[in-house]
């Protein structure tokens, strides 16, 4: 996990004196705190993660940035879920109510055991409350392939599969 800043915020924010080159979109476009805790999470710099939430294209009027990001994800042999059980020691994203702005704005952080480990905006101080937990994990066809090429050190007895995955 390497710390990324969302650079572009929601224009009800209050925003504190920041040495970072920001945005102030209107509302309600919204602010990239997911793109930066994606590309956090992925250790991957701000701009090799789309915007998902802000880029939406849809023009049927309804928000498909949800697919977007699955459809991402995917094709770099990830599984985005929502609302699992982080594994001890997983890190995961974070997403409820921002502090800032509880009833208008919502936020999404990273988090570790249930502690916030990184909040992208520069005040730093999460979600008011966690309501909704996505985890990014190696795709089931990556862990069923890493288990097979490692079967020698399986314990046997774990619940890992270790046929090689055939579509």
């Amino acid at each position: 996990m390497t710390p990324v800043m969302q650079t572009i915020f929601a224009a009800r924010q209050s925003l504190p004196d920041i040495p970072v080159a920001v945005s102030v979109r209107p509302a309600p476009v919204p602010g990239n705190c997911l793109q930066a805790a994606i590309a956090s999470l992925l250790d991957l710099p701000l701009d090799e993660v789309p915007h998902f939430v802000g880029d939406d294209v849809a023009t049927d009027g309804e928000a498909h940035w949800w697919t977007c990001w699955l459809r991402w994800c995917e094709g770099r042999g990830l599984t985005v879920r929502a609302d699992v059980e982080p594994l001890p020691g997983e890190y995961f994203l974070g997403g409820g109510p921002s502090p800032r702005d509880p009833e208008n704005v919502k936020h999404v952080a990273v988090y570790r055991d249930g502690l916030l480990v990184h909040d992208p905006h520069p005040d730093g101080t999460g979600v008011v409350e966690v309501l909704t937990r996505w985890t990014i994990r190696r795709s089931e066809h990556d862990l069923r392939e890493l288990a097979y090429a490692h079967r020698d050190e399986v314990v046997e007895g774990s619940g890992v599969a270790v046929e090689p995955w055939r579509p």
